[in-house]
């Protein structure tokens, strides 16, 4: 078994370089089935809709708008 600490991000952008040993393969295979299940323009809606609640901001009042309480 192969030990070393990889870095995916950086070493495995042509393939995982670890194998079988890699212990990500679970996450491999979920977004294998992903991408088999979801055509890519159901993957860019899912996408922009992520994007889209990432910048919007959170509902409720802002601080500002939040009453002042006074000893």
């Amino acid at each position: 078994m192969d030990n070393r600490i990889v870095n995916c991000a950086e070493e495995c952008v042509n393939g995982c370089v670890l194998g079988e040993t890699c212990p990500h393969r679970e996450h491999l295979a979920a977004a294998s089935k992903f991408m088999q299940e979801k055509s890519m323009d159901e993957i860019l809606a899912i996408a922009e809709e992520r994007a889209r609640k990432k910048i919007s901001p959170p509902p409720g009042p802002f601080v500002s708008e939040l009453p002042q309480w006074t000893d």
